[in-house]
């Protein structure tokens, strides 16, 4: 009630936000023996490469009771809040050949871990799921030679050396958006320009924002997704 009050009132739209959940994307990331040990592993027929299955990207972190009314009210990319326009993140995923007509699922997930101890995987019986993002791409996307145009995502074929012995495949380019809405969040697959949205409309995610502190300097599963910085 007091929430809703706030933002009858004009008070509930704040440039910067803190949430006290925190949400992020199941993924995978290239296998780390270190890093990784105990998860699930897999070697991609694709690329031949190991990679540590059902990891989680932590889109957006919690800040706890005791950091509140601290300068540093951690919550996004390495200590920033989260900004009014939201949060972009880039993925690659790998689309065998026969599958482009596909519905792409990504997984949302959410914890109340501290965000100091968020868990790295699935494996963590404190992270719950929250909704899945379905994705489709068109015919024209998955045109061969053509990279990043407007409104579409970038799309790439792999392994087309005759000399290659491994299947071809699309690699796909995008970014997964967070939407912030004074009392929501919505999870969207952009392409990179910002201008074509491949997801389709998920269930609800409320959220009890709370405001920044005005000082701070601070189909098939998408699991399959990785960081294009990989």
């Amino acid at each position: 009630m007091e929430r809703k009050q706030m933002l009858q009132r004009g008070r509930g739209v704040y440039a910067e936000r803190c949430c006290r959940l925190s949400y992020g994307v199941v993924c995978r990331e290239i296998y780390d023996p270190i890093r990784h040990i105990g998860e699930k592993a897999v070697v991609d027929p694709l690329d031949k490469k190991k990679w540590a299955e059902e990891q989680i990207d932590w889109l957006i972190k919690e800040v706890g009771a005791a950091q509140r009314g601290l300068l540093q009210v951690l919550n996004m990319l390495q200590g920033e809040v989260v900004p009014r326009d939201g949060i972009r993140r880039p993925y690659k995923l790998k689309i065998p050949f026969g599958q482009e007509h596909e519905i792409w699922r990504a997984q949302i997930v959410m914890c109340e871990d501290p965000a100091s101890e968020l868990p790295r995987s699935m494996r963590s019986s404190s992270v719950r799921p929250v909704c899945v993002v379905q994705s489709k791409f068109k015919d024209t996307d998955f045109n061969a030679g053509e990279k990043s145009r407007k409104g579409r995502p970038s799309f790439q074929i792999k392994n087309k050396s005759l000399f290659k012995s491994r299947p071809q495949y699309h690699l796909a380019e995008f970014d997964v958006a967070v939407i912030v809405g004074p009392t929501d969040l919505k999870f969207r697959l952009l392409s990179k320009d910002g201008t074509a949205n491949f997801s389709r409309e998920h269930e609800e995610i409320e959220v009890n924002w709370q405001p920044a502190q005005a000082t701070t300097d601070i189909g098939e599963s998408m699991s399959g997704m990785y960081r294009s910085e990989t």
